[in-house]
């Protein structure tokens, strides 16, 4: 499958299996408006003769600046707004920890870590 394809399939092809590709999916008046800027100076961006093809090929969350979700910025120059993350991250801790424990999975690493 190709670069284009792919990206088709995460965005307007998502909305459509979901059965809401009348909201959401691809940018067009009426819709939801959510969008990932870019930052294209990595060294994955280089050269940039098809930005879709770098996108999708070469490029990884890294390269994410802004999230903006229904019209709201979620995230800034790679800083989360309206959220602090130090709690984030230790309620995440907290979270899985739980889970693993209520689900008697033992978590760790198969080799020994010296």
């Amino acid at each position: 499958m190709g670069a284009y394809k792919a990206l088709e399939m995460a965005t307007i092809d998502g909305a459509r299996a979901c059965l809401w590709d009348d909201e959401i999916g691809s940018l067009e008046a009426g819709k939801l408006a959510d969008l990932v800027l870019i930052e294209t100076s990595g060294i994955e961006w280089k050269p940039c003769r098809d930005p879709i093809r770098n996108l999708v090929y070469s490029a990884d969350g890294a390269s994410v600046d802004t999230v903006i979700v229904n019209g709201q910025v979620l995230m800034r120059h790679r800083v989360m707004t309206g959220i602090d993350e130090t709690w984030l991250k230790s309620e995440l801790e907290r979270v899985a920890t739980n889970l693993m424990d209520r689900a008697g999975v033992k978590a760790g690493p198969l080799w020994p870590i010296i």
